[in-house]
């Protein structure tokens, strides 16, 4: 079946609605794989006074007042699927994507704009040796795009706001936003894929991040899943 696909906005940065990227049987499985294998807690920001002093920190901040959590491949059979997905339709190897990240908004909960790549001069695109292997930077470069999947839908609020182009996009579920968060070819942020997470009023929202980074990144947390990547993604 064909996808629907909306696009706001060609280059830098390219910014699109898949609607129904995932059929509901699809959703409905990942969100029970997130809730049975995720731990939801208060979300937190890079703490940037942290940053400046080389250290690799995160803090609560009014900014952000939603939970998280990531969901480990190696636990959820329909998170390798999703991820095959989306890493065909953007032509990013699906080795450059992080573990997916679950985000929960309660009532009253948001995430003010904010870019999902880090600056240029960010420790955090630095190796950092934490014994036998970097811990991460060049290793597996920026995050140079970024699929967001809506697992439910929200009857108030909580909207993906791009402030740029006076944009927001309504939670659907199984609706994928798809954007780009470095100019195109490089690895430095663009401004324009400022966005950020609008108050739920009613109900609640569940979704997940999926961030493709510059290269292969094997020093996240599933690198002994990725052991087993030719068994699992290319059979």
């Amino acid at each position: 079946m064909a996808l629907k696909v909306q696009v706001h906005n060609l280059f830098n940065p390219t910014l699109m609605e898949v609607h129904d990227f995932l059929t509901v049987e699809e959703t409905d499985q990942l969100l029970e794989d997130c809730k049975k294998h995720c731990d939801m807690k208060r979300a937190h920001v890079v703490d940037m006074d942290a940053e400046e002093q080389g250290k690799q920190e995160t803090k609560l901040s009014h900014q952000r007042t939603n939970s998280n959590a990531f969901l480990s491949y190696s636990d959820s059979a329909i998170a390798r699927e999703v991820l095959k997905k989306a890493s065909v339709l953007l032509q990013i190897h699906w080795s450059q994507a992080e573990n997916m990240q679950v985000v929960h908004y309660g009532e009253g909960e948001e995430y003010q704009p904010h870019k999902d790549a880090f600056e240029p001069n960010s420790i955090r695109l630095e190796p950092q040796q934490t014994g036998a292997i970097p811990s991460s930077g060049n290793v597996c470069g920026n995050r140079v795009a970024t699929v967001l999947l809506y697992l439910n839908d929200v009857p108030e609020g909580g909207g993906t706001r791009f402030p740029r182009y006076g944009k927001i996009i309504n939670p659907q579920k199984g609706k994928a936003v798809i954007f780009t968060n470095t100019y195109i070819g490089t690895q430095v942020p663009d401004p324009s894929s400022e966005h950020g997470a609008d108050p739920v009023i009613k109900g609640e929202k569940w979704a997940v991040n999926l961030w493709f980074r510059n290269r292969e990144d094997t020093t996240l947390n599933y690198v002994e899943w990725l052991k087993e990547r030719n068994k699992e993604l290319e059979k």
